[in-house]
């Protein structure tokens, strides 16, 4: 039985055995992969929007990266809640959490089956593909026009927000890291020219 153990398995049986200790330790070993999986999804996930976390949603873009198809457009956006900083300080911290739980939801339901992610604090992440790329442009476009409309209700006051994005086109000459700062500086641009902006490659503004 050591010797089995120490090759991989996870559990050891002798015959003949009684069907009640087998069925029992066939529970013990499925609530082990239940409490694994729950383990590794609470490793990968962020805790207030249960979007992917930072450093799986780059893990996921590096392997879209290494297998881009020449068929499809890829565009990688960062996205940032305008003035959240005076969101959470001059209405409240709850309603900072509110409105990053809608982002998530308005960015899961309006990109569906694409890669999401919150970076941390305020900002998000998206990896978008598509045979066209226009469709992509205005898929991110409409993104901000459906956040712009949101409300939500705080201290019987309607209140909206907005979102700055910044976005490139991935290639596969460029890395990963290179990309990510082409982006970054899309977002840079899009917010000094204050804030609720699309803006792709830091130099075409969708608005």
């Amino acid at each position: 039985s050591t010797r089995f153990i120490k090759n991989g398995a996870d559990d050891f049986l002798r015959k003949p055995f009684c069907p009640e200790e087998f069925f029992c330790r066939i529970m013990q070993n499925i609530e082990k992969m239940q409490h694994l999986k729950e383990i590794k999804m609470a490793a990968n996930q962020d805790y207030l929007t249960s979007l992917f976390n930072r450093r799986y949603f780059l893990a996921l873009a590096n392997q879209i990266h290494e297998n881009l198809e020449d068929s499809k457009s890829y565009v990688l956006a960062i996205i940032h809640v305008d003035d959240f900083k005076n969101i959470n300080e001059n209405i409240s911290h709850e309603m900072g959490d509110n409105v990053l739980i809608i982002t998530s939801k308005i960015l899961t339901q309006h990109f569906e089956g694409h890669l999401t992610s919150r970076f941390g604090g305020a900002e998000f992440g998206l990896l978008v593909s598509d045979n066209d790329q226009e469709c992509i442009t205005e898929r991110i476009k409409q993104f901000k026009l459906v956040v712009e409309k949101h409300t939500i209700m705080a201290k019987n006051v309607d209140h909206h927000f907005t979102v700055s994005i910044g976005g490139t086109i991935i290639k596969s000459e460029s890395s990963l890291n290179t990309i990510l700062k082409e982006a970054d500086k899309a977002l840079h641009d899009a917010i000094s020219k204050g804030g609720n902006k699309s803006i792709m490659n830091g130099f075409i503004d969708l608005g």
